[in-house]
């Protein structure tokens, strides 16, 4: 085992049968298009591929190689790529993105799938579960920010179980959960995502000091204080109050 290599990937790879079934038996509609994204050492990628048309994309090459060879009578495509710098083409409109997600660099993951050439119906992720809870938080919450507001935006998430460290060949030091997200009806219009986000990383940017304080180099102070309380803080804001605020301050 090349731990220096499964550091650099942020691979842990599942190997307790009850959590992977659990996994596949909770990813559905069957007989989806599904992207899975890091397959490893193919884990989940059978059962996926019996059920779904799955493609899968690979960073490390060894993989790419064990999982051709052992998915050979399985219908399915396998691409070796980094997920973060791919583009997937015009006419792959996955309808399920599945993933074992390396930690280090999970919210970049979270993020790109956001962007309107994804957006999935569903999707299945396994991630630290200090990050599941971000997903899922409510406005009020300590957990409440920037992740969860943007995921929001699109997605109602749930974590549908826990996953402890024995559960992987190399044990995180953390616990893990598998969290699902369907889709619902967007809060903001595509062309002003990547706006908004930078509003909401703004807005953000230090959670002890209050809204307007986060605001202030952006908008005018007049603007601000007509729309916002001068004690509020970000984490009192829900999406859709978020939502309403940028518009408000755009006009």
């Amino acid at each position: 085992m090349d731990r220096k290599k499964r550091y650099k990937f942020g691979q842990n790879y599942l190997k307790d049968p009850l959590i992977i079934n659990s996994i596949l038996s909770a990813i559905h509609p069957i007989g989806s298009k599904v992207l899975e994204i890091g397959p490893g050492n193919g884990a989940l990628t059978s059962g996926l591929a019996k059920n779904h048309k799955l493609t899968c994309i690979e960073i490390d090459p060894e993989n790419v190689e064990y999982l051709s060879k052992h998915l050979a009578s399985q219908s399915g495509e396998i691409i070796q790529a980094d997920f973060l710098s791919w583009t997937p083409k015009d006419d792959d409109v996955f309808e399920i993105i599945v993933g074992n997600l390396p930690y280090n660099i999970s919210s970049q993951i979270l993020l790109k799938i956001l962007r309107p050439s994804f957006q999935p119906q569903f999707a299945f992720f396994m991630l630290q579960k200090e990050v599941a809870e971000r997903i899922i938080a409510k406005p009020g919450s300590r957990n409440w920010g920037k992740l969860g507001v943007k995921c929001s935006l699109h997605y109602q998430s749930t974590i549908l179980f826990d996953v402890p460290p024995e559960s992987f060949d190399i044990k995180p030091k953390v616990m893990s959960a598998f969290i699902e997200m369907q889709k619902k009806i967007s809060l903001i219009k595509p062309k002003l995502e990547t706006e908004f986000f930078q509003f909401i990383d703004a807005a953000f940017q230090y959670k002890r000091k209050t809204l307007i304080n986060n605001l202030k180099n952006s908008f005018s102070q007049k603007d601000l204080k007509d729309l916002i309380d001068p004690k509020q803080r970000p984490e009192e804001l829900s999406s859709e109050d978020y939502v309403e605020l940028f518009n408000q301050l755009k006009k």
